[in-house]
């Protein structure tokens, strides 16, 4: 029995994606104390993105051949767009 045979991986995905968001919007916070210039912020939460969804990925694909990693560098390029919109929102109120 795998991995990919008790979870479903496109579920997981998808929730790692959704959840990922305010995940990456609060670690931009806490690096913001470290990281002064402000310009840097979107692109930090972009590599975020990408490094928790490929991780995620990573973790519960047993085959890494697989063409999921495209899935999971998009994913992971929305999810760290939509957290640096959500950021860019949040500080223009």
């Amino acid at each position: 029995m795998t991995v990919t045979d008790t979870i479903d991986v496109s579920f997981v995905s998808s929730i790692v994606g959704l959840g990922g968001i305010p995940f990456i919007a609060a670690l931009v916070q806490i690096l913001k104390a470290f990281i002064k210039d402000s310009r840097y912020y979107p692109v930090l939460a972009i590599f975020m993105g990408l490094g928790v969804n490929l991780g995620a990925y990573a973790g519960l694909t047993p085959d890494w051949s697989n063409i999921g990693w495209t899935q999971a560098s998009f994913q992971g390029l929305a999810v760290g767009l939509a957290s640096a919109g959500a950021y860019e929102i949040v500080r223009a109120k």
